[in-house]
């Protein structure tokens, strides 16, 4: 068996790295203004009320979020529970003039993330 090994030239990398930060301050946004945030994840569509974004135990900036619409291979959409989406696998990603509420259920500091970088 043959390994490649792939290297992205800093040519290539910027364009990646542009986008991953656009989306982190839309993300920012709609955390602080609570907005839907709309993005596709896993070529689905997906309307989501973002409560945290953070980087995870390994490295990895995610958003723990209620999926309220779109679409989702697990079919849980407005099923009440938050799940964890990864920045990496999200595109297209925009803030919708709809507002949210702060769910009753939501509490502070999630243990998922070992660094909150902005939360409800």
């Amino acid at each position: 068996a043959t390994t490649e090994i792939y290297t992205l030239s800093l040519h290539d990398a910027l364009p990646i790295w542009r986008s991953m930060h656009t989306s982190i301050d839309l993300i920012r946004q709609a955390i602080n203004e609570r907005r839907v945030l709309a993005f596709r994840y896993h070529a689905l569509p997906r309307e989501v009320e973002p409560i945290c974004l953070g980087e995870t135990e390994h490295g990895k900036w995610q958003i723990r979020a209620y999926q309220v619409g779109g679409k989702s291979s697990s079919g849980r959409v407005g099923d009440g529970t938050p799940k964890l989406f990864e920045l990496a696998a999200m595109v297209d990603v925009s803030v919708l003039p709809v507002a949210f509420e702060v769910p009753t259920s939501y509490r502070r500091d999630d243990t998922a993330f070992i660094r909150i970088d902005t939360q409800l």
